[in-house]
């Protein structure tokens, strides 16, 4: 989808450059920067992608940070001096919960220095999750988007298959399949998924639990452990195209997440665009964005193998790709950007 947003709210597009700042590619930056550079460049504006550096002050493009805890100081500082010569500057908070909630000394600063720019005219601080997920983000931010990987999917294609997703088959017997995809520590709950497959001989019976992602080294005893009771591990970098395998495979996406990793989740994201249920944490704020989107999740408490071991008692049932919600999300994400940037943002996808 390339449309490209009109003018909605007065102000006139003169500015058709934008430096998009980044300190590197690893994670989903790659795809983050890749999503956004699309965005740009479509809606007709020049981008040039590189390092924040001070001299940007006096840049006389538009300057948008899509991860604003990259380089918050330095941001921060070079957005305030830009927005006293009248030049804008725009970032995205992905951690606002941290910021609002956290007693840490470096959390503390960042609330403070977030809420005294707040307002302040041409520098906007935008989080990747709504302001009704937690009134205490509007204190902080400007506005929000979503999540850019709850609509960032181009309408699913004929790619051909790698061969995981015949091998996943095969192992499933037919039973339903939970996936864990991405990097795979105690943080994204792998220990807790393998301790549940572990414990109870039930859920091995009826599921088939697949952990794909390379492991970290504190949780190897639990990979092999979950790998010699018949889990699938997949101990690796995973390709884009195996992902898409994992996904068109999964009954139900694994999300339940540690405490102190309480963010938003493009695994999530990619689940809801794709209408796949997901296990999440009881009280996180995924499970409270699954309420806000209607999107079917099972919920269980942090660390309880008997809750999650019950939930799975009986497969959750299959729900379509919600494509009207994801347009909707990717229309107001974009307007919100064009607004905060004056510069057009193209309604695209990857």
């Amino acid at each position: 989808m390339t449309a490209i947003l009109p003018v909605t709210d007065g102000f006139a597009w003169g500015m058709t450059r934008l430096l998009i700042v980044v300190d590197g590619e690893d994670g989903h930056r790659r795809e983050f920067i890749a999503l956004f550079q699309q965005m740009a460049a479509k809606g007709g504006a020049e981008v040039e992608t590189r390092r924040l550096r001070f001299s940007d002050v006096l840049s006389s493009k538009a300057i948008f940070s899509p991860m604003l805890e990259e380089h918050t100081l330095g941001f921060l500082l070079v957005g305030v001096l830009r927005a006293l010569l009248g030049k804008r500057s725009c970032a995205l908070l992905f951690r606002p919960g941290e910021v609002v909630r956290s007693s840490a000394p470096k959390h503390v600063l960042k609330r403070i220095l977030l809420r005294a720019i707040r307002g302040l005219p041409l520098i906007t601080i935008i989080t990747i999750m709504p302001f009704e997920l937690d009134p205490a983000f509007s204190a902080i931010a400007d506005d929000w988007i979503h999540d850019p990987q709850l609509w960032d999917l181009a309408p699913s294609s004929d790619d051909a298959a790698t061969g995981l997703a015949d091998d996943i088959r095969a192992a499933s017997g037919g039973r339903p399949v939970m996936v864990a995809l991405g990097a795979q520590s105690r943080d994204k709950g792998f220990d807790f998924l393998s301790d549940v497959w572990d414990r109870h001989p039930a859920a091995r019976e009826r599921w088939l639990f697949v952990a794909a992602g390379k492991i970290s080294g504190a949780s190897r005893e639990k990979a092999r452990r979950f790998a010699e009771q018949g889990g699938v591990l997949i101990d690796r970098f995973v390709s884009d195209a195996e992902l898409k395998d994992l996904y068109n495979e999964a009954s139900m996406v694994w999300g339940c997440y540690a405490p102190e990793y309480d963010q938003a989740s493009g695994i999530f994201g990619r689940a809801v665009q794709l209408g796949k249920p997901v296990m999440v944490r009881d009280g996180a704020y995924v499970q409270r964005l699954a309420q806000i989107l209607d999107h079917p999740t099972l919920a269980a408490p942090w660390d309880d193998t008997e809750a999650v071991a019950r939930l799975l008692s009986t497969p959750p049932p299959a729900v379509e790709a919600p494509s009207a919600k994801v347009r909707a999300m990717r229309r107001r994400s974009a307007e919100v950007l064009s607004r905060a940037l004056g510069v057009p943002m193209a309604e695209s996808t990857l």
